[in-house]
């Protein structure tokens, strides 16, 4: 949604900060391209790994899951550090 909300605030001469959530590919190339300011980088191949990693170690007793908030990485990244985010959607 933000490269479209780009598209609309710059035709509009706004110079207003834009930045997305979500890391997608399109976003990633828009960053480079300048036309949006960031994005806060979800990685959905990570989550699903991290998801089932935990509910095989949970089954299985190797480490039984009674309570808990799992979580990964989700950088927030801009032009000038967008290497840190590799588009997977």
């Amino acid at each position: 949604m933000a490269v479209g909300c780009a598209r609309a605030v710059r035709s509009g001469g706004s110079h207003a900060k834009l930045v997305g959530i979500g890391g997608s590919k399109l976003a990633i190339v828009s960053i480079k391209a300048g036309q949006i300011d960031g994005t806060v980088c979800y990685k959905p191949e990570h989550l699903g790994a991290l998801a089932f990693d935990t509910l095989y170690e949970d089954v299985t007793g190797r480490k039984p899951l009674r309570a808990g908030f799992i979580t990964y990485d989700t950088p927030g990244v801009t032009r000038a550090d967008i290497g840190q985010c590799t588009g997977q959607w």
